[in-house]
């Protein structure tokens, strides 16, 4: 993997970063329904953006890279939980997603 499949790979992370905070903060207004609208919508409108990222990229770190990107953001951000489910450290370890 090169620089410039890492710097796609950041790229496509923040686009999708961006678009599931967006959605979570239009969902927020749905009150107690809020998250769990916001788990299916968010991942109905960020799966186009991760399934063209592998079909640029397609290599299986570029996985591994962009949810540890989104991890990282959610970290810092004080979602330490949100950011625990979504580390694909724990898929890839079972499944061997390493090149």
């Amino acid at each position: 993997m090169d620089l410039k499949d890492i710097v796609k790979i950041t790229l496509f992370g923040v686009i999708g970063f961006v678009i599931s905070i967006v959605t979570g903060m239009a969902t927020s207004v749905l009150g107690i329904y809020g998250p769990f609208i916001h788990t299916s919508i968010g991942s109905l409108l960020t799966a186009p953006i991760f399934i063209i990222m592998y079909k640029k990229i397609h290599k299986k770190s570029c996985i591994f890279l962009y949810y540890l990107i989104s991890g990282l953001a959610y970290s810092v951000m004080g979602f330490l939980a949100y950011a625990y489910y979504h580390a694909p450290i724990w898929y890839c370890w079972r499944n061997n997603c390493w090149n």
